[in-house]
C-alpha cells in the first residue's frame, strides 16, 4: 500500500512557514495601529531627521517623503523655510507650555494675540501677558500682541460674538504678522500655521509642511479627545488645525482657511486635539462664560457638580445626545511632554480623570466658594 502521510521533515516546515505568517501579519497589523494612533515610532523617520542648512531634509529623503503625503517636494530650498504658529490664548498657559516644549524644535516664531475682551466682550485678564516670565526660555521665538480694537472693522457690536472671533482670528495676519519687519518678517512661501491653542500639530506634520508643497488650503486631522487624553470622541477626525503658506496681500486669511470649506488636502492624523482639557474647574467654567457659543452660558451648564460628573464619566460638557465620547486605557497617543517623569504629576488631568476630583485642582476652593453662597 502507499503512505500518504507527508513526511515529518515537510510536516515541520509547513508549521514553521504558519508561524512565521501569522507573526509577520500580527507586526503588520501592530504598525499600522501605531501609525493610526500618531505613536512616535510611527514617526520615527519624521522625528530624527538629520537637516541641511536651511532646515530641509536632504533631497532624496525629501522627495520619497513628499510622495508619500502625495505632494511635491517644495522647490525654493536655496534659504530657510520658517513656520510661524499662529493662536490666540485666553487662560490656557498649561497649553502654551506644552506647545512650545513640542514644537521648539520646527516652530520658528509662535504668534500669540490676546485680547482684553472675550469673544462675548467682556472684559478678561490679560494671562499671557500678566506671566511672560514663565516663558523667558522661549521668549527670542514668540511674537506677542495685544489686540487693538481701534483699527478698521473692530466696531462690533457686543452681541455678536461669532463677528468678535472672526475679527480676533483675522487680526493674526492683519495686525500681527502684517506689522512684522526685518528678520522676523516672512518671506513669500513660508508656512503659517492655523490653530486654537488646544489644537497641537505633531511635530513630524510640520516637516512634511516645510519639506513639501503644500495648496494654500491644508486641514491638519486631528484625532479629538474631550477633558483628557482619557476619552476619544468617536466618528471623523477634528478638521482642524489649519496651514497654508505667506503670500503677500493674497495669503488666505485665518478664519477664511478655518472656516471655510471645502479645503485643498487634508492630512491625516496630523495633530491632537483636546477639547475643554482644563487644569481647574473655574477655566472649564469660563470657557463656557466667554466663548463664541452663547446659547450654552446658562447658570445650569456652570453647577461645580454637574461638571465634575460629566468630566468624570465623559459625558457631553453641553448635553448633546449627539456627541459621544470612547474611553482609551493607557493612551499611547499624547504629546511626548506629558510623558516626561517630571511631568506626569503637573498634567495628571490630562492623563486620568478617574479621581473622585477628577484631578481639577481647584474642585474643593470651588466646592467652598459654592458653600458660603447658600
Amino acid at each position: 500500500m502507499i503512505s500518504l502521510r507527508r513526511p515529518q521533515h515537510l510536516k515541520w516546515l509547513s508549521i514553521l512557514m504558519l508561524s512565521f505568517f501569522l507573526l509577520s501579519l500580527s507586526a503588520f497589523h501592530f504598525l499600522r495601529f501605531k501609525q493610526q494612533n500618531g505613536s512616535s515610532s510611527a514617526n520615527l523617520f519624521a522625528t530624527t531627521h538629520d537637516p541641511d542648512e536651511h532646515g530641509f531634509l536632504a533631497e532624496d529623503e525629501a522627495l520619497n517623503y513628499c510622495s508619500h503625503h502625495r505632494l511635491d517636494m517644495y522647490p525654493a530650498r536655496d534659504r530657510h523655510r520658517r513656520i510661524y504658529d499662529l493662536f490666540l490664548i485666553n487662560t490656557e498657559l498649561d497649553w502654551l507650555e506644552i506647545r512650545l516644549h513640542e514644537l521648539d524644535q520646527e516652530v520658528d516664531f509662535f504668534v500669540i494675540l490676546e485680547s482684553p475682551f472675550s469673544f462675548q466682550h467682556t472684559p478678561k485678564p490679560l494671562h499671557f501677558q500678566d506671566n511672560l516670565s514663565q516663558f523667558e526660555a522661549f521668549r527670542h521665538k514668540i511674537i506677542y500682541q495685544v489686540l487693538d480694537f481701534t483699527g478698521e472693522g473692530s466696531s462690533i457690536p457686543d452681541n455678536k460674538p461669532w463677528q468678535h472671533e472672526i475679527f480676533t482670528r483675522n487680526a493674526l495676519l492683519d495686525q500681527v504678522i502684517a506689522s512684522l519687519e526685518d528678520d522676523r518678517a516672512p518671506n513669500e512661501g513660508d508656512v503659517l500655521l492655523v490653530s486654537d491653542i488646544d489644537e497641537l500639530p505633531r511635530p513630524s506634520t510640520l516637516i512634511t509642511l516645510r519639506n513639501c508643497a503644500f495648496p494654500p488650503r491644508t486641514a491638519l486631522r486631528s484625532n479629538m479627545y474631550y477633558y483628557s487624553f482619557q476619552w476619544l470622541h468617536r466618528g471623523g477626525q477634528w478638521d482642524h488645525p489649519q496651514a497654508t503658506f505667506f503670500a503677500g496681500n493674497d495669503t488666505v486669511k485665518p478664519d477664511t482657511l478655518r472656516s471655510h470649506h471645502p479645503h485643498d488636502i487634508e492630512l491625516y492624523n496630523a495633530a491632537w486635539h483636546c477639547s475643554s482639557c482644563f487644569a481647574t474647574m473655574s477655566d472649564l467654567r469660563n470657557k463656557i462664560t466667554s466663548f463664541s457659543h452663547k446659547e450654552f452660558n446658562k447658570p445650569h451648564m456652570l453647577e461645580p457638580e454637574r461638571l465634575l460628573k460629566v468630566v468624570r464619566s465623559g459625558e457631553d460638557l453641553f448635553e448633546r445626545s449627539s456627541e459621544l465620547y470612547d474611553r482609551v486605557e493607557d493612551n499611547p497617543d499624547v504629546p511626548g511632554y506629558l510623558l516626561k517623569e517630571e511631568n506626569q504629576k503637573k498634567f495628571a488631568y490630562l492623563l486620568d480623570r478617574d479621581p473622585p476630583d477628577a484631578n481639577f485642582k481647584d474642585v474643593f476652593s470651588i466646592a467652598v466658594d459654592k458653600a458660603e453662597l447658600h
